[in-house]
């Protein structure tokens, strides 16, 4: 791959003139001719996202406390938007021809750790257990092995969070943990 440069001269004014405005756009220029500058902020603060795992201590009509491995906790709060999913855990019998999944492989591609059934309406082509074809057309065949993982998310909601259950909430940070836009229920 080849790579061009084109150069374009710019003059003492030219650059003057690039260099003021490119002060005004970072800041404050002080005064005509003068190369000071006050740097201010452009943007505002993003909110930062966290995310928790662990087992659900308490759970409430619109916050739940989730305990980490580590033992630290953490309230979630939601509310009617918070998307709320449940994965389940299904027997290699649940993948059938015609199905649409997603497979986390080994660093071989040879078995498969982890496998996705995806919902109705996905694109794919039909395989045989263990073969598929991707978007392209290309076949790949995995071996399927005690220690693999087969699920599927489906939808839940809020009323269904239980004191025991373990989830994994993702959200926005708040003074008192997090306010999730997502839950996951784990199986």
């Amino acid at each position: 791959m080849r790579t061009f440069a084109h150069r374009i001269p710019l003059g003492g004014m030219a650059a003057s003139i690039l260099f003021g405005v490119a002060l005004v756009g970072c800041g404050s220029a002080t005064g005509v001719g003068r190369s000071s500058a006050t740097a201010t902020p452009t943007c505002p603060a993003t909110a930062s996202f966290k995310s928790v795992s662990g087992r659900i201590t308490t759970v409430g009509s619109q916050s739940a406390t989730v305990s980490d491995a580590s033992g630290a906790t953490t309230e979630v709060q939601f509310t009617s938007t918070t998307r709320v999913t449940r994965i389940l855990s299904l027997s290699p019998t649940a993948l059938t021809v015609g199905a649409s999944v997603v497979v986390l492989t080994d660093t071989n591609a040879t078995g498969a750790k982890r496998i996705s059934l995806v919902p109705r309406g996905a694109t794919g082509t039909p395989g045989t257990p263990g073969t598929g074809d991707d978007a392209q057309g290309q076949t790949y065949s995995v071996a399927i092995t005690s220690s693999t993982m087969i699920e599927q998310t489906a939808q839940a909601k809020t009323a269904d969070l239980a004191v025991g259950m373990t989830v994994t909430a993702t959200g926005s940070v708040t003074t008192n943990g997090i306010s999730a836009r997502t839950i996951a229920i784990q199986a």
